[in-house]
């Protein structure tokens, strides 16, 4: 399954054929993720629910920021779901867009939460670190050449 159809599976087997769902299997547990109507903002809401034996509970179901990947960070043996926002762009320079400061959020599946630690290394080594949360007074230069984004300055 694509990028352009939800976001995270990139080069993952899919079990089953649909855009709406997708299933992650691990070695004692399933995941089962289903997506509401894709919007030019986002997906109307995502349901995550945890699969283990004979017993199914939701782990999550409301909006969530975009779906960027689906990953075991920690080498734990279970994934990690990274989320972001896309950030605002506002100016184009010929090295790059400029925009806001946008982080990456990772998420442990086990207890649907922030995982922080992981959080900032995974920003730190594909992004940058100014914090958890999302500034439009941190201004980023966006490389066009798909390099690390840069820190350039604050409103």
């Amino acid at each position: 399954m694509a990028r352009n159809q939800w976001g995270i599976c990139k080069g993952q087997k899919n079990s089953v054929t649909s855009k709406l769902a997708y299933i992650h299997k691990e070695k004692d547990l399933s995941y089962i993720f289903l997506f509401g109507y894709p919007y030019a903002s986002g997906r109307e809401e995502i349901l995550i629910l945890r699969v283990k034996e004979l017993d199914m509970e939701i782990v999550f179901h409301n909006a969530l920021e975009e779906l960027r990947a689906l990953a075991d960070l920690d080498n734990d043996g279970h994934a990690e779901l990274i989320v972001r926002n896309d950030p605002e762009l506002h100016d184009v320079t010929a090295t790059g867009n400029i925009g806001t400061y946008s982080p990456y959020i990772v998420y442990n599946l086990a207890n649907f939460a922030i995982d922080q630690m992981l959080t900032e290394k995974y920003n730190k080594e594909h992004y940058i670190w100014e914090g958890i949360k999302y500034n439009d007074k941190l201004q980023v230069l966006y490389p066009k050449n798909s390099s690390r984004p840069k820190l350039i300055k604050t409103k």
